[in-house]
């Protein structure tokens, strides 16, 4: 009887073993870039996830990435902020590129009358109704907000068209031309959790945050993840004012608690 257990514990051993090995064989590494489809250059912060798997992979800087795949063929979903989603299907372990196009919103046309700017009246009634349209006066509730900062250089069309006026420039000056062109200066990303219940005041807590484009910046040194937090949403608001900027910010709906 002993003998026989023996022997089935061994077996078990042996099956988990191979189990084991087989799905750690299965996991193939893959490598890519993700580009604009437009200007051609790398999207920074691309969410990559294959369909079935569980971890996916973001984009770096320079819009390159690795991540695992359990098999080929493989149907891998890309989105990013401002661009409009992609499905990629991959036959083998690639390098990929990934093109991404911008997001178009098509907003409705304008009429311009030499009477009353409606824009006043607008803002009269929200000043008028501010106390009652608080939303901290009303029922608690709580959401997840996520904030992407993308600051840029504006370089001026005209110097970019005039070739003889770009070769004039001194070295330094085109490669800083370039430069501008070719990438962003910094781009911040942060999720936070806000909570309202009234009657005490407003709370937010910031759950990620990570910052590009400077190679020490003050905001990431190493402190408490609060104090963290903190001190990035300051810059970031006394920084918007310094350079132009395009910024996005999405919000679920406010959840009832």
């Amino acid at each position: 009887m002993g003998g026989a257990l023996n022997s089935v514990r061994r077996l078990l051993l042996l099956l988990s073993s191979g189990l084991a090995l087989s799905a750690s064989q299965g996991q193939v590494q893959v490598s890519g870039i993700v580009r604009d489809a437009r200007s051609g250059t790398p999207i920074a912060f691309a969410n990559l996830l294959a369909e079935g798997e569980r971890v996916g992979a973001s984009s770096d800087i320079d819009g390159r990435f690795i991540m695992m795949v359990s098999a080929f063929p493989a149907v891998v979903r890309v989105s990013c902020v401002g661009y409009v989603p992609a499905r990629s299907v991959w036959e083998g372990p690639g390098p990929f590129e990934v093109v991404l196009a911008p997001s178009m919103e098509q907003l409705s046309p304008v009429d311009i009358n030499p009477e009353e700017n409606p824009a006043h009246r607008i803002i009269e009634k929200a000043t008028a109704n501010r106390r009652m349209n608080d939303g901290m006066g009303h029922h608690a509730h709580r959401y997840r907000a996520y904030s992407k900062t993308i600051f840029t250089l504006a370089v001026d069309s005209a110097l970019l068209n005039d070739t003889a006026r770009i070769a004039a420039l001194p070295e330094q000056d085109r490669d800083a031309v370039r430069f501008a062109v070719r990438q962003h200066i910094l781009l911040l990303e942060s999720a936070t959790r806000c909570t309202s219940d009234p009657p005490r005041r407003r709370t937010e807590e910031v759950l990620a945050l990570r910052v590009s484009g400077l190679e020490d910046p003050s905001c990431s040194r190493s402190r408490p993840p609060a104090e963290a937090g903190r001190s990035m949403m300051r810059r970031s608001r006394s920084t918007n004012a310094a350079f132009p900027a395009r910024s996005h910010r999405e919000a679920p709906s406010a959840t009832s608690f």
